[in-house]
């Protein structure tokens, strides 16, 4: 049983690196919730060890889809007009119903409004 143990971690741990290494990440990010909440502590130390803000985005994204709220703030701060991920991350923070994403949402909507003014 401990054998098989450390083969699923070890396997989740590699998928989770795979952040740092792939060049689409975004790919890598959408499927890591399979693992459930084995992807937890690993999400969770790359976000410690990893400076590269994609990264950070995305494995806060996966946390947040697996109910952990460990970096919350990292999301928050990425609901800006120039973040690349920044519909994506407002979209799922407002599905949690994180009360304190409102205000920052509603902030990039009003600033995406005067930057992009709609054509008629």
């Amino acid at each position: 049983m401990n054998e098989a143990t450390e083969i699923v971690n070890s396997l989740v741990s590699q998928a989770v690196n795979a952040l740092l290494e792939s060049p689409n990440r975004f790919l890598v990010a959408e499927r890591l919730s399979r693992f459930g909440s084995l992807s937890i502590p690993h999400l969770e130390k790359l976000l410690q060890a990893s400076d590269d803000l994609e990264v950070k985005v995305l494995s806060s994204l996966v946390l947040l889809q697996l109910n952990s709220k460990s970096s919350l703030l990292i999301l928050l701060e990425a609901i800006e007009p120039d973040c690349e991920y920044a519909g994506l991350v407002a979209k799922h923070l407002a599905k949690a119903k994180v009360e304190k994403a409102i205000q920052p949402i509603v902030d990039c909507l009003n600033i995406c409004a005067f930057e992009k003014p709609f054509r008629k």
